[in-house]
């Protein structure tokens, strides 16, 4: 059962994604025998059996049911009920939003899961969270946005609501996130300035150049393919704790002092690691709260010409290999015609993390690729937008990207270069 408290607190967009995060961090260190396999995420009600802890039997029972490929919550059985509301259009309206989001057709039921089931992901749940509010005049306050975990849940908010009216607002993403930042992206993520602060951050990163390089003898490919002026997107895979280190430092000077690093509020925001938002351009993103602002601030980052470092996996990958990407890279590249610059980091999950715990020092080699162009911008004329199934489509190219410069660099040391 999910802490409601700590939830609240964290503003957690989606408890069943952190708690997966989570548990595969904890268990990439562990034998495949050892790790966790799938999850069940209990209510806020549980039954008294759950609450008091399952037996073995009763455990052993349940993970003989799991999948092979998700936790299993709110599995479909012939007698689950069919989710219906007394606000009948505005019920089918919101199915058919379900269906554009999920891609799968209705009837949908009380029990069905909006992530295990449905498969929306957490900026899924944001957008269907915007859609409620635009389209339906259905308020969802951050702390409680969590709870919102089956087609069930949304029908219920939809019979709570006193008069959801006929709202109809545009809630499509390229409007959501063009206006304007709170506070402005100039007052929310510029670093301090003045010239001892201009010397400190040219001190700080010769230090990141000498460290990089002496202890980790990085080596950088495709130098010649990075943008110095204009909008771009700078979209690294993610597999250890200090890849962000490795950019800030292999990159040249000049394009990182107008980069904007898109960072987790989690870990930065512990009093060790605050300073640092003084002397970069960070923009703090990771739960509910947050991750409409920080699309916001670096939509408007790229708007001026300016440069943004998002890693499209969301996280680090608890094994190394290439996670399936969010669309937030592609949609940043789509709604402001930015290309977005693949680059792969080879060797950062030797350095530290839940695989090779402590601290070491590999050789990294950093592989730039070909710039990837944005889908064509719709004419002022047209109506249409983009969708969610384009930015997904930018953020396969990227992956595909990555594979080939992984590819490449892996042939590259099997002959010792």
């Amino acid at each position: 059962m999910p802490d409601a408290h700590e939830l609240s607190i964290w503003n957690v967009t989606s408890a069943r994604q952190r708690i997966g995060e989570l548990l595969d961090a904890a268990g990439a260190s562990l034998p495949r025998t050892l790790r966790v396999r799938g999850f069940i995420l209990q209510g806020p009600n549980p039954s008294r059996a759950t609450a008091r802890g399952l037996s073995r039997d009763e455990g052993a029972r349940l993970a003989m049911e799991l999948p092979d490929h998700s936790s299993p919550c709110g599995r479909i059985g012939p007698s689950d009920k069919v989710a219906t509301s007394s606000h009948k259009d505005h019920a089918q309206r919101l199915f058919a939003r379900l269906t554009e989001f999920s891609k799968i057709p209705g009837p949908f039921q009380s029990s069905q899961e909006l992530e295990s089931d449905l498969g929306l992901d957490s900026l899924a749940m944001l957008e269907l969270r915007i859609v409620l509010e635009t389209e339906f005049g259905v308020s969802v306050p951050d702390s409680e946005f969590w709870r919102l975990q089956t087609v069930g849940d949304l029908v219920e908010r939809l019979e709570g609501a006193r008069d959801l009216g006929d709202v109809r607002a545009d809630s499509s993403w390229g409007r959501i996130i063009a206006r304007s930042p709170r506070p402005s992206g100039e007052q929310a993520y510029e670093p301090e300035s003045g010239f001892l602060h201009w010397l400190f951050l040219r001190a700080l990163m010769a230090m990141a150049w000498v460290v990089t390089r002496i202890c980790f003898r990085i080596k950088i490919e495709g130098r010649e393919k990075l943008s110095l002026d204009g909008a771009v997107v700078i979209a690294p895979n993610h597999v250890g704790y200090l890849d962000p280190l490795f950019i800030y430092a292999a990159f040249p000077a000049r394009l990182i002092e107008r980069t904007h690093f898109i960072a987790f509020a989690e870990i930065l925001s512990k009093p060790h690691l605050a300073w640092v938002a003084r002397f970069s351009r960070l923009i703090l993103t990771g739960n509910a709260e947050t991750t409409v602002d920080s699309l916001r601030h670096a939509q408007h980052a790229l708007r001026i010409g300016q440069a943004v470092c998002i890693f499209p996996e969301g996280s680090r990958s608890p094994t190394s290999r290439l996670m399936p990407p969010r669309p937030g890279a592609g949609l940043l590249s789509a709604e402001t015609q930015a290309p977005i610059v693949p680059v792969f980091i080879e060797g950062g999950e030797r350095v530290t993390s839940p695989r090779f715990p402590g601290l070491h020092f590999p050789r990294i080699r950093l592989v730039i690729g070909d710039p990837i162009a944005p889908p064509r911008a719709p004419q002022p004329t047209q109506a249409e937008t983009f969708v969610r199934a384009d930015y997904q489509a930018v953020v396969e190219r990227w992956r595909d990207a990555i594979l080939r410069l992984q590819e490449t660099a892996r042939r590259k040391r099997g002959r010792g270069l």
